[in-house]
């Protein structure tokens, strides 16, 4: 018979034995994960980009290198390759053999403080992208991993001056008439868009009024349509005619950025005011804005 101490020691064991075999084959295949250290991805000119490039290896393999590359591009035209503005390379292991498990592998790079672009998803897109590869023996494929981070590039110089404007939305049949005011048309991307509106009068039950950002992108010297990017609605069925109703919507993220002119794109937003009442009618005003950070 096992004493009280060894019952204890077989328990404890056959409880471990099945979690290490786990850990063991907690992996089918090989592969590489980029992780940074941020958990939101963004960063700013001057920042340093700190990770782990996460190498899992079954079964041990000789390579010719671990590699890591950050390539930040703007990508205007599908038919077009991007064109980089920051490319930076280093060597994260050299050629060797990995044995078997899991292997952490830092890097850390630094951002250079000018000629970087701020991240946007558009028709045309300004990215940054972190991709890792290694190359193995020739019966075994490459692996390769890819991330996204985030860049905010904050406007050179000091902000410029708000300038805040009035508007009016009018139609005749059904009659509508609609006031009001934004506090900035030099908008920070950081601070909510701002204002006020008012309706003076409408002969019909209003159904809603919206705030929508919209954006228009010249790619390669072909100016696009204009294009919603968020519509937030601000009034929800009728409103008394006369009652002051603050504006207060915030910017998207990737969306939107700071209003851009380079090489084969530039990217202008304005905002509309956007009301919408019976059968399907809909009248708007516009207001052309510069975005900055």
């Amino acid at each position: 018979m096992l004493g009280a101490r060894e019952t204890v020691e077989s328990e404890l064991n056959s409880l471990c034995a099945p979690a290490l075999q786990h850990s063991m084959a907690s992996f089918e295949h090989s592969g590489l994960h980029i992780r940074v250290d941020r958990v939101d991805r963004v960063y700013r000119p001057g920042d340093t980009i700190a990770g782990t490039v996460v190498a899992r290896v079954r079964k041990g393999w000789r390579h010719q290198g671990v590699g890591l590359r950050a390539l930040g591009a703007v990508a205007a035209a599908h038919h077009l390759p991007p064109r980089p503005f920051m490319n930076f390379s280093l060597v994260l292991a050299p050629p060797g053999v990995l044995p078997d498990g899991e292997h952490a592998l830092r890097f850390e790079i630094e951002l250079r403080t000018s000629g970087l672009l701020e991240s946007y998803h558009g028709s045309a897109n300004v990215t940054y992208t972190l991709t890792c590869t290694c190359r193995r023996g020739p019966l075994r494929p490459p692996l390769e991993a890819r991330g996204e981070i985030f860049v905010e590039v904050p406007s050179s110089g000091p902000p410029p001056q708000p300038a805040p404007t009035t508007f009016a939305v009018t139609r005749a049949s059904p009659r509508l008439q609609v006031s009001g005011k934004v506090d900035a048309t030099r908008c920070s991307l950081d601070r909510p868009f701002t204002g006020e509106l008012r309706v003076d009068e409408c002969a019909v039950a209003v159904q809603s009024v919206d705030i929508a950002l919209m954006r228009r992108e010249t790619v390669s010297g072909v100016v696009g349509r204009p294009t919603e990017v968020r519509r937030t609605q601000i009034v929800d069925g009728d409103v008394t005619r006369g009652l002051t109703i603050p504006i207060h919507v915030f910017f998207p993220r990737l969306f939107a950025c700071p209003s851009l002119a380079t090489e084969g794109l530039s990217v202008a937003f304005e905002v509309d005011l956007v009301v919408s009442f019976g059968e399907g009618l809909v009248a708007r005003a516009s207001i052309p804005v510069v975005l900055y950070r």
